[in-house]
């Protein structure tokens, strides 16, 4: 499957406000890494995306989104997105999440 094609300014946009609270359990409530599962639960085939997702399944989410991320290095992003994101790093953990999104292979 070749990588899917969205913007960070897309989901940014569509999930403008994420929060570190997982048991604020709203309709509005999710995470950075919830922002993605949301995004692209449709063009994943998921009925029931997570809002605050694991680090292993975050990792899993990057990489089916961006399959040239080795699954290793998509779980080193997924935790460095949850652990900016539950310190309220918001900004490190959108940056995170770009940088894995745009990742290409190795140079």
């Amino acid at each position: 499957m070749p990588p899917l094609v969205f913007t960070m300014a897309e989901i940014r946009a569509a999930y403008p406000n994420p929060t570190t609270n997982p048991n604020a359990w709203s309709d509005t409530c999710y995470c950075v890494g919830g922002a993605l599962c949301l995004y692209t639960a449709d063009d994943r085939n998921d009925p029931l995306p997570v809002r605050f997702p694991m680090e292993e399944y975050l990792g899993h989410v990057l990489w089916t989104v961006n399959p040239l991320l080795e699954k290793s290095l998509a779980n080193w992003y997924a935790r460095r997105i949850v652990a900016h994101n539950d310190s309220g790093a918001f900004e490190w953990a959108w940056n995170l999440l770009e940088s894995a999104l745009n990742f290409r292979g190795k140079a």
